[in-house]
């Protein structure tokens, strides 16, 4: 109950403050006071603290929360506990990117996630857990239908002992389960992907956007149209 109740906290529920999503200037700054440390043992202790510490929150909730639980709990409840964490502490980083994205920018904001997103797998590495389950949910789209076949049947038998029961016929027809599996694993690999080919096309368009447009406007134009074309003028080549 505890681990549950801090997971809602401090992940699901959780609300960043603009210093908690104050990326790059962050790093930068945790960078600065690594540079005035010496290296001494403690420093070093100090440095990796200041490494954690820069970590989004949600991130060292999860953390600190599986540790804590593991061996402790039995293996089902705590890969439950596991999966659910894995999934609103991905949605929390998306999150937290789109933020970054309005204050910092597209390229610190693919940064962001793909830093947050391998380091979550990795850490959750050590615990060697699945990440699969089956959500089953009632489905009710059919109760409008099957009500109006219960309420135009005039021979309905409520009391019958028997399947042709109308009750029960109305809840097989109005009811139904559906069944979805859930694999945090997978969709944490997929959406650290999905970040690291969006920082690949957008680091490759902000360093090269020119250059690959020139391109493609060459590859469709013919030698009489390039003379006429205003990007191919002498003075602005």
């Amino acid at each position: 109950f505890c681990a549950t109740n801090s997971l809602t906290k401090e992940v699901i529920r959780f609300k960043p403050t603009p210093k908690d999503l104050d990326y790059p200037n962050k790093l930068v700054n945790k960078t600065d006071l690594s540079k005035e440390s010496s290296t001494s043992e403690e420093d070093a202790i100090q440095k990796q603290m200041q490494i954690y510490e820069s970590w989004f929150p949600p991130i060292r909730s999860v953390l600190k929360i599986l540790s804590k639980i593991f061996r402790v709990v039995e293996p089902r409840v705590f890969e439950d506990i596991a999966l659910q964490s894995v999934q609103s502490c991905t949605r929390s980083l998306q999150d937290g990117a789109a933020y970054i994205q309005k204050r910092s920018g597209t390229i610190h904001s693919d940064l962001f996630l793909v830093k947050h997103l391998l380091i979550l797998r990795e850490q959750l590495s050590p615990f060697d857990i699945d990440l699969r389950a089956v959500e089953r949910q009632l489905d009710f789209s059919d109760a409008g239908k099957a009500v109006s076949r219960f309420l135009a049947n005039r021979n309905r038998r409520l009391f019958s002992m028997s399947t042709e029961n109308a009750l029960v016929t109305l809840l097989r027809e109005g009811v139904s389960i559906n069944e979805e599996s859930v694999d945090s694993k997978r969709d944490l690999e997929e959406a650290l992907r999905t970040a690291c080919n969006n920082f690949i096309d957008h680091s490759s368009n902000s360093l090269a956007g020119e250059v690959m447009d020139l391109v493609s406007k060459l590859n469709g134009a013919t030698p009489d149209s390039l003379k006429k074309a205003p990007f191919f003028n002498a003075a602005k080549v």
